[in-house]
C-alpha cells in the first residue's frame, strides 16, 4: 500500500504509520491480503484507490459519502432550460448568428 514515495524508519509499524495519511492507493494483491483493513479505512473517511497494472481502477469511500450527481433526462433539462430564460431574460434581442456570419463576411470582401 502506497502513501506517496515515503520509506518508514526501521521499527516503525507501516500500518500504523499510514493510518493518520489521507489518501491512500492499493494494488488490487494488496487490497485482496488486507481488504478488512481498508474497509475499516474507508468507513472512518479516508478515500482508498485500487491500481491495477499501476493504474487505478476503483475507489474505497464511504457508504456515507454522496455518490456522484446523476444527469437529468433531456426534457427535464430543457423545461429548466426554459424556464431559467425567462426568468432572468432582460427582453433585449441582438442580431442573430446567421446576420453576425454575414456581416463579417460583407466586411471582408
Amino acid at each position: 500500500m502506497h502513501r506517496g514515495a515515503q520509506t518508514l524508519p526501521k521499527g516503525i509499524d507501516k500500518h500504523l504509520a499510514t493510518a493518520y495519511v489521507l489518501g491512500m492507493t492499493a494494488t488490487l494483491r494488496e487490497s485482496q491480503e488486507d481488504l478488512q483493513r481498508l474497509v475499516d479505512l474507508a468507513s472512518r473517511g479516508e478515500e482508498v484507490v485500487i491500481t491495477v497494472g499501476g493504474k487505478p481502477m476503483a475507489k474505497l469511500i464511504p457508504a456515507g459519502s454522496p455518490s456522484s450527481p446523476k444527469a437529468p433526462d433531456m426534457a427535464s433539462w430543457v423545461k429548466e432550460l426554459e424556464q431559467l430564460r425567462r426568468k432572468y431574460s432582460t427582453g433585449k434581442t441582438g442580431p442573430t448568428v446567421e446576420q453576425i456570419l454575414a456581416e463579417d463576411r460583407a466586411e471582408r470582401l
